[in-house]
């Protein structure tokens, strides 16, 4: 895995070929590097195209209506315009560029934003059902919840990621914060350096999530998890990965 410079200069690198970063490459994610990416994101707003942006990050992934269903969800979840850029690059992410609902991972997450069984399971069973389960039961039903998100297409998957992601609405305001409401909500609204687990505090959380820490200094930070997202979502604008209007 590549450590968090190496990361942070690859994104510098797109940045600079797409012609919004001037400064050194250097690895390091300060004010210039994040004024590149505002810049960059800034400029796809166009309100007389019919999603609202002249160009898509991985745009090419998805067919016009599937597009349509997300700036659908970022409007019902009352997220900023751009929030739409947001959710590709944490579809990239999350699904490994491939944007496809069937998207499985070794823990058993599955589909475009990784559903858990813990989290599919209320889906499609009440709350009266899941009580009345017992534990091997559970995590049949949550299996099952799953393999049943996992054959779904892509708009029939977009309304249970808008049914997950409505805890957070008015609530995200940059990509980081759609990232953390994935994995870790205590982490929505925090800043970069607000760290979400220590080896020393958090040792069992710190073990799962070890591979985030890409300095390997015993912490992980907010800006480690959320930049490697970052980097997809603007991975998102290279060459035929983007999609203009």
């Amino acid at each position: 895995m590549a450590d968090q410079k190496t990361t942070v200069k690859q994104t510098q690198t797109w940045l600079k070929t797409l012609g919004f970063y001037k400064l050194a490459v250097d690895g390091d994610w300060g004010n210039g590097s994040k004024k590149a990416l505002d810049d960059l994101l800034n400029s796809t707003l166009d309100n007389t195209k019919v999603f609202g942006v002249a160009k898509l990050a991985w745009g090419s992934k998805l067919k016009d209506a599937e597009i349509a269903r997300v700036k659908q969800m970022v409007a019902n979840l009352r997220w900023p315009p751009l929030a739409l850029q947001w959710i590709m690059g944490n579809i990239a992410f999350e699904t490994g560029r491939s944007f496809l609902p069937s998207q499985t991972n070794g823990i058993g997450a599955t589909g475009l934003i990784q559903f858990i069984p813990p989290t599919a399971i209320v889906y499609f069973n009440t709350a009266a059902q899941i009580a009345a389960m017992t534990a091997e039961q559970k995590k049949a039903a949550g299996k099952e919840a799953c393999a049943r998100l996992g054959k779904m297409t892509v708009l029939e998957q977009l309304e249970y990621v808008e049914k997950y992601f409505m805890p957070y609405a008015g609530k995200v305001n940059n990509v980081g914060d759609a990232y953390l409401a994935i994995l870790w909500p205590a982490g929505v609204g925090k800043p970069d350096d607000y760290v979400l687990w220590s080896k020393d505090k958090q040792p069992t959380s710190y073990a799962q999530n070890a591979g985030l820490d890409m300095n390997l200094d015993g912490t992980v930070t907010r800006a480690e998890c959320t930049h490697r997202v970052t980097n997809l979502l603007v991975e998102g604008f290279i060459g035929d990965k983007v999609r203009s209007f």
